[in-house]
């Protein structure tokens, strides 16, 4: 590994805010390509600046360059951490930084005392799943968010071995979330006919009291 793994913080992430962003939109330009219309295609400098506030970051810098980072959350009252996106520079893909950041955050999180690690991407991102699996997470559940047209898979790492889950218990938490997801949502985050039925329903129940 011929790079440096820096940190940063919510400072620096909001004042690179267009570098950023515009990585966002060159590392997933792929997706786009395939129709798979995730958020960072369309990132903006105005609409990373809200990713980034209450966020950290790590990031690889080439020649005065970023050309990948892990932007994520902490919320260390509940010791829990959400991994928001994971870029890199297409030109620098295949030289392992995907998995040296994600293994760079992790150990990092662990010493800031975090207990789990969350993170999410596209099912119809088979491979990214994959990667994100090969450093140890597990997929543990399925949603749905607006303005998407893809399920996305909820992966889950554990940071300290007590807060470690079977693989058992991931695929039976994986396989009920996907079911209830999918009775109740579409891929692009609307109810179903089964899930606008059971708004209703929740909603008269509501109304009753």
């Amino acid at each position: 590994m011929d790079y440096q793994i820096k940190a940063c913080d919510e400072t620096f992430l909001i004042d690179h805010a267009r570098e950023f962003a515009a990585l966002c939109r060159e590392s997933f330009a792929e997706h786009a390509a395939r129709d798979v219309r995730m958020g960072p295609c369309y990132m903006t400098p105005e609409l990373w600046i809200k990713h980034a506030k209450g966020s950290i970051g790590l990031y690889i810098e080439i020649e005065g360059r970023i050309v990948a980072f892990w932007l994520a959350s902490a919320d260390f009252d509940r010791k829990t951490s959400y991994g928001k996106i994971l870029a890199i520079d297409p030109k620098h893909k295949g030289r392992h930084m995907g998995s040296a950041l994600s293994i760079h955050l992790s150990n990092y999180l662990r010493e800031k005392g975090i207990d789990v690690f969350m993170t999410d991407t596209s099912l119809n991102a088979p491979h990214v799943v994959k990667f994100h699996k090969s450093y140890g997470c597990k997929a543990v559940g399925m949603i749905s968010w607006p303005n998407t047209n893809y399920y996305t898979v909820l992966l889950r790492l554990a940071l300290r071995p007590d807060s470690e889950i079977s693989d058992s218990k991931a695929k039976i938490m994986y396989l009920g979330s996907s079911i209830i997801c999918k009775l109740i949502y579409n891929e692009d985050g609307s109810h179903t006919h089964i899930g606008k039925f059971a708004r209703f329903f929740k909603a008269m129940l509501k109304g009753g009291h």
